[in-house]
């Protein structure tokens, strides 16, 4: 005669936000995820053998359709699941989902448990600047875009989002998702020149807030002189007496010497 153990299986499934705009979800970030599944309690089995309280019992990764499952042989016991890693352009879900792992009578030979889903929010911060002059005054309608850090084309189509300085020269962009951008100038305000400066910027943790300080330069410092053309004398056109230094002498010592006679 024989006895099966009554197992325990712990499934769940995860969702992770997307965000079309900057492709953040949409390259199978849900293979960087894993599961652990932890002793809630310290537990000792029948044969003797110990697990401490918050022990790492199992490890598991997720399937295509984004579930996973523990199907491990446990004794009755209080356990939980939590989210051990997860891509890094996520908040790791600190959430934990307590199993109560008890007998439930000789028909079940499996105690099927469902945690739910665990979700993952994406890491997101702010990019916030200020717009001078060469004086340290506020400029406003400077127009600014936001690109992906290897971007050589810097348009208003081929950013992934633009705004304008107000009144006090501040401009900001919100709910950035991780990541390195470069926040480029693609519009200046009238009488100014468009600045060429590249500004690089990272969002690497959620929350993060990056400032920027952009100045502009007014039209008039960037003419150059036009350069003065010399005048090239030329030959008296016929009929043209023109003038000689010397007949102009000799007629000054004639009339000198008239006047002295």
């Amino acid at each position: 005669m024989n006895n099966e153990y009554q197992r325990i299986n712990i499934r769940f499934s995860k969702s992770m936000e997307s965000d079309r705009t900057f492709g953040t979800g949409m390259k199978n970030e849900y293979r960087h995820v894993r599961f652990g599944l932890f002793a809630a309690e310290d537990i000792t089995a029948a044969d003797g053998t110990s697990i401490p309280e918050n022990g790492l019992i199992a490890e598991i990764g997720l399937n295509d359709d984004m579930t996973a499952e523990f199907t491990e042989k446990l004794p009755f016991s209080r356990y939980y699941v939590q989210e051990i890693s997860t891509d890094e352009s996520y908040v790791l879900n600190g959430e934990k989902y307590l199993v109560n792992f008890e007998y439930t009578g000789q028909t079940h030979p499996t105690v099927d448990i469902d945690c739910g889903t665990f979700h993952n929010k994406i890491k997101r911060g702010d990019i916030m600047g200020m717009k001078i002059n060469e004086n340290g005054e506020p400029l406003e309608k400077a127009v600014f875009g936001l690109f992906r850090n290897d971007e050589t084309e810097f348009t208003e189509e081929s950013a992934y989002c633009i705004t304008q300085s107000d009144e006090e020269g501040r401009f900001s962009f919100s709910d950035i998702p991780y990541g390195e951008y470069i926040v480029k100038e693609t519009e200046s305000p009238t009488g100014y020149v468009l600045s060429d400066e590249l500004y690089p910027v990272v969002i690497g943790e959620d929350g993060d807030a990056a400032e920027i300080n952009a100045e502009n330069r007014p039209v008039d410092e960037t003419k150059k002189e036009t350069p003065v053309t010399p005048t090239v004398p030329t030959t008296p056109m016929t009929g043209d007496a023109g003038r000689s230094p010397v007949g102009l002498v000799m007629l000054i010592l004639g009339v000198t010497g008239l006047l002295y006679t």
